[in-house]
């Protein structure tokens, strides 16, 4: 039997992180994943056995791929279902401070938490890549909100992930 050996993206690292911490995929049946380009994450979903459809301006080699740009919100003319779990790690490029948008990156946030009332079903969760460590208000909308910095992340960077347990709507 011949073995390919495949590089997996540090993206595929941080999500299997997050998950052995915090437990997301647990019965969790469908996901909707935001910014899946290179891939990493959708690989840790397909060898987790999840339903999942990813998105991205970028597009990766899945069959379960849209090509979407959420700020277009085309997203809601294409994707008729609730979903279990929502990830996005689509802030891989704006945490070199040198590049920092903050107005984009605002908007970005907005559509994201449009996305997440739109597309979460109760109970489900939201994680999310930050690199602000300011308060927002999504935190009213779930039981239990957690921040975590994956060991696998550039220390050099501000970015951690924002982890939304049980959403309340």
């Amino acid at each position: 039997m011949k073995y390919i050996k495949v590089f997996k993206p540090i993206s595929y690292y941080k999500l299997k992180e997050i998950d052995l911490k915090y437990n997301i995929l647990k019965n969790k049946k469908n996901v909707l994943e935001m910014g899946s380009f290179p891939g990493g994450w959708s690989i840790y979903l397909f060898e987790k056995k999840k339903k999942f459809i990813s998105i991205d301006k970028k597009e990766t080699k899945f069959k379960n791929f849209l090509k979407l740009d959420i700020k277009k919100f085309n997203i809601f003319k294409k994707i008729k279902k609730k979903f279990d779990l929502i990830i996005c790690d689509i802030f891989s490029k704006s945490t070199n401070f040198k590049y920092l948008n903050k107005k984009n990156i605002s908007e970005n946030f907005k559509n994201i938490f449009k996305i997440t009332f739109f597309f979460l079903k109760r109970n489900g969760i939201l994680v999310y890549k930050d690199i602000f460590y300011k308060k927002n208000n999504l935190k009213k909308y779930f039981k239990k909100s957690y921040n975590y910095k994956p060991k696998c992340s550039k220390k050099k960077t501000n970015e951690h992930y924002k982890i939304f347990k049980f959403f309340k709507c």
